[in-house]
């Protein structure tokens, strides 16, 4: 006899014994039977099996059936663990022949398993007025608006949120935007003059259901394509490889400002476009761009797919761990020479479905016919194993010496799942960081944070809004299209926070450099943002000495020395208050919002508001002086503290701001200490911080 696998077709007699049939009418029960024989196909399934003795044989289903040679016992439920298909890759030595059926040699296994990856952008109404950025339903971004500190020189404490900027898709008003907004895409929202905001970064509460919560990303921050934390533009190389230019989530909470020093930034402050005074303007002479651009970088999904070495060898023993590939290395790396093999599986690369009949211990008789010898047994009748193996000789007669040949399925070479394609990119770029990032053209448009004051409501309502694409070819143009006019602005250097930036302890190949995406987050002012969504914007915030009064709280929290980053390079860069010097104050106030002008009433405060229908210019704190009851709009006369004209309205152009030199709070300032533990697992630094 010989030992030979059977075929997915090939029929196999199936012998068993002590069968017992069903109850007669009368309900007597039949003694056991002789061996019942069934011939079935090799892929016949237990539950099948049991289904044919029952309904087609009339016998009573058994509790388990016993192999004759090795006493294992089976049942309908039994289950056995398959091999999902592989893919075999050829290691190539030629990066751009890499393709779903070749690898790079020098490419690590994890990227050519993650040449899917997406990043995927929404943004997320709550249902109560906030909005959000959502990227891949495990990281969230929001937009915060908040008090803009005295730029004294001094260190101040983080300022707490005083609410969201509301955010809008560029593609819901493709035919109100120009064009330049809409071919870089993203979204946009309103901001007043020489207002601060912050940028909160955390886990959507969505995530917390699936298993995206432990989702790793690199973010850099360009504020008009300046870099944040490095103070580098976005397409200048580094001068030092080991320089850190992103954050790191999670571990860093959020992002107040410019990393002008170890532990110090300065705060973002918008400003108009041509005035000069933005980051951008000092830094490289020009203000085109604006806004912030804010890449994404994913780290590479673990364990997203198995890999071994091509092999003659059964695929029982691809149970043994030892066998796979570390898959953050390189074939060359693994000793794997260009030419040989690798499989990949799915992780896990089995799947669990019914016992077959080509399963159970069976032989070949000399005839060619495949024999599998078994004995059925009944709860209710159960024999002890020496009973069972006492009679089984002569019920199932003399069983076979011959061992079963290992058996596995044999579909699981001839069908592959090949990997996704690599995501397409619009371009290239040159700039990089620690981990050799590069960054990817490809603009896309469209728990709570105990910084929050008042915190926001536990409860997530209303619905995702999918980011649109770059504005191309491809797209209809909507129609009539009436652009508009719109006034972009700037990010400026404010106060002094006292800020950490988080150095990044995770290895250099733990990002996925060929999923980032960038999104474009352009800022209007406010009379623009209306005049394109129709939607009133949030009123002039508060000055910082307006937040002490009204007892809005500061944070202090507790500083990182050891895991932190030094300052970027922006030594040149002059804050709000340094530029207002720069240029000269003037005591006649002009419509010109990039001259600053001193309020005539009080010579303390920058004018921020303009009178109507005269056209002079106050601070809002005189104007309120003047008029301590109105709130926009008179339910008296109200005159012009200047020329005594009866004002009919007041319109605000700008945050408030004292004179350089006047800005310092004297007054008791609460603070509220938080302790940070982001809890992450620390590998090897990249470099050493300074401590």
């Amino acid at each position: 006899m010989t030992a030979k696998l059977p075929g997915e077709d090939e029929r196999i007699k199936v012998v068993v014994g002590n069968l017992r049939k069903k109850e007669k009418e009368n309900g007597d029960v039949s003694q056991r039977d002789v061996p019942f024989e069934i011939h079935v196909t090799s892929n016949c399934t237990l539950p099948e099996l049991w289904r044919v003795l029952e309904e087609e044989h009339g016998y009573s289903p058994p509790d388990g059936l016993i192999q004759t040679r090795d006493d294992r016992v089976r049942r309908r439920s039994d289950l056995k663990s398959v091999f999902h298909p592989y893919t075999e890759l050829e290691i190539v030595s030629d990066k751009s022949a890499a393709d779903e059926t070749h690898i790079y040699i020098n490419e690590a296994l994890q990227a050519a398993s993650n040449r899917d990856q997406d990043v995927v952008f929404n943004i997320e109404y709550d249902g109560k007025g906030q909005t959000s950025l959502i990227i891949d339903d495990a990281l969230q971004l929001v937009f915060h608006r908040t008090v803009r500190m005295p730029d004294d020189d001094r260190l101040h404490s983080l300022p707490a949120s005083v609410g969201t900027f509301p955010l809008y898709n560029t593609e819901d008003y493709a035919d109100r935007l120009p064009e330049n907004i809409l071919e870089k895409g993203g979204l946009f929202l309103p901001m007043w003059q020489r207002e601060a905001l912050w940028i909160e970064l955390s886990r959507p509460k969505s995530s917390y259901t699936s298993r995206r919560s432990n989702r790793t990303y690199a973010i850099r921050v360009y504020v008009g394509q300046i870099n944040a934390v490095s103070g580098k533009s976005m397409m200048e190389e580094r001068a030092n490889r080991q320089e850190q230019d992103y954050l790191v989530f999670p571990g860093q909470p959020w992002i107040d400002g410019i990393c002008v020093t170890t532990g110090v930034v300065r705060q973002f402050v918008a400003m108009p476009l041509g005035s000069g005074y933005t980051v951008e303007g000092q830094k490289t002479g020009e203000e085109k761009h604006g806004g912030l651009q804010i890449e994404i970088i994913p780290a590479y999904r673990k364990k997203a797919q198995k890999w071994r070495a091509a092999a003659e060898e059964e695929e029982e023993a691809l149970q043994d761990p030892r066998l796979y590939l570390d898959e953050s290395k390189t074939p060359a790396e693994l000793g794997l020479e260009a030419g040989s093999k690798v499989w990949v599986y799915p992780s896990p690369p089995t799947y669990r479905k019914p016992v077959e009949v080509g399963d159970l211990y069976w032989v070949r008789e000399e005839s060619g016919l495949g024999v599998a010898n078994l004995e059925a047994f009944y709860d209710d009748y159960r024999r002890s194993a020496s009973r069972f193996m006492g009679s089984r000789s002569q019920v199932m007669g003399d069983s076979h010496d011959s061992a079963r040949p290992t058996w596995f399925n044999w579909t699981s070479r001839h069908s592959g799942v090949n990997p996704g394609a690599a995501p397409s990119l619009n371009q290239q770029c040159t700039a990089a960081t620690t981990a050799s990032l590069s960054l990817s053209d490809a603009y896309l448009g469209d728990p709570d944070s105990p910084r929050m004051a008042p915190p926001p409501s536990k409860a997530r309502k209303g619905r995702a809004r999918p980011m649109g694409l770059p504005r191309n070819s491809s797209k209809p143009e909507s129609s009539p299209r009436q652009v508009l006019n719109v006034k972009a602005m700037g990010l400026a250097a404010g106060g002094k926070l006292v800020q950490d930036i988080i150095a990044d302890r995770n290895p250099p190949n733990t990002w996925n450099v060929d999923a980032a995406r960038q999104i474009n987050v352009h800022i209007l002012d406010p009379v623009s943002c209306e005049s394109v969504t129709h939607i009133v914007p949030p009123p002039i915030p508060m000055s910082a000495y307006e937040a002490v009064l009204s007892k809005l709280p500061f944070f202090v929290v507790e500083e990182q020395i050891d895991n932190r980053l030094e300052g970027g390079d922006f030594d040149n860069v002059k804050s709000v208050s340094k530029m207002d010097e720069t240029k000269g104050l003037v005591s006649e106030p002009s419509l010109d919002p990039n001259q600053p002008a001193i309020c005539s009433s009080c010579e303390k405060r920058l004018c921020d508001c303009v009178v109507r229908p005269c056209n002079h210019q106050f601070c809002n704190m005189c104007i309120r002086a003047a008029a301590p009851a109105m709130e926009g709009s008179f339910s008296s006369v109200v005159c012009c503290p200047r020329c005594n004209a009866e004002i009919s309205r007041v319109a605000g152009f700008a945050a408030p701001m004292n004179l350089p030199g006047e800005e310092s709070i004297r007054a008791k300032m609460p603070v509220r200490v938080l302790k940070v533990d982001d809890g992450r697992v620390k590998f090897e630094s990249i470099r050493q911080t300074r401590i």
